[in-house]
């Protein structure tokens, strides 16, 4: 009986296994729509492990509802919805007030990571310009300030049509904007320790076996008594 119980364990231990593959998964996701439109954001969630500043930012460009040109605010788009309503992230001195700006007439927002991560995502999205689609980009930093990974979206267009783009590494911050001149929004900051690693078949299918196997040798241990 005792042989039967100690096979029993295994079950248990496989599921373990299994959950142990999955690994850790993204922790935190900020929407901003908690945050009032054009509200000032630079330490607003810190007590979630994130603050943001305005870097690159042109100083003669002053959004009065932003509050300065070095300010990051959560704003209501004009010319669209975005996916999570109504707030979407942006340089304090976005010039059009729109919620959209670009690394070269506005600036870069830098998320900034107390303790440091290892996947952060956001969203792009565009307010469709005319006559061009728009390209948004997220970059990767490690502490000592070295790019550790980039991402670009497509070429977005439609008001409103989005892609999330995500970086991985040793991440102290990410920075993100529209390329060029491109006009354009972010939503959605994803961040955390790891994203779900699913197992392959061929680990998924040796599970499978060792757990009927376990079945089938307690069911022969307590037919036996």
């Amino acid at each position: 009986m005792l042989k039967g119980i100690r096979v029993l364990w295994l079950v248990p231990s496989l599921a373990g296994l299994v959950a142990l593959m999955a690994g850790p998964s993204v922790s935190q996701t900020i929407d901003f729509d908690d945050a009032s439109d054009d509200q000032i954001i630079n330490d607003f969630y810190a007590g979630l492990g994130v603050t943001f500043s305005c870097t690159a930012c042109a100083a003669t460009f002053n959004n009065p509802d932003g509050g300065g040109a070095f300010n990051v605010i959560a704003t209501e788009p004009e010319d669209f919805t975005p996916v999570s309503a109504p707030n979407v992230v942006a340089t304090g001195n976005e010039i059009d007030g729109d919620g959209c700006y670009s690394e070269v007439e506005e600036g870069i927002v830098r998320a900034t990571f107390n303790p440091v991560v290892s996947e952060v995502s956001i969203r792009v999205l565009t307010n469709d310009d005319p006559p061009d689609d728009d390209v948004g980009w997220l970059r990767a930093y490690n502490s000592s300030d070295v790019l550790v990974d980039e991402s670009f979206s497509s070429n977005l267009s439609g008001a409103g049509n989005s892609e999330i783009i995500s970086v991985s590494g040793d991440i102290s911050y990410v920075e993100f904007s529209g390329l060029d001149t491109n006009d354009t929004c972010f939503d959605d900051l994803a961040f955390g320790v790891g994203v779900p690693t699913i197992p392959g078949p061929w680990v998924l299918a040796m599970i499978g076996v060792l757990l009927l196997t376990s079945l089938y040798a307690l069911r022969r241990r307590l037919s036996a008594g």
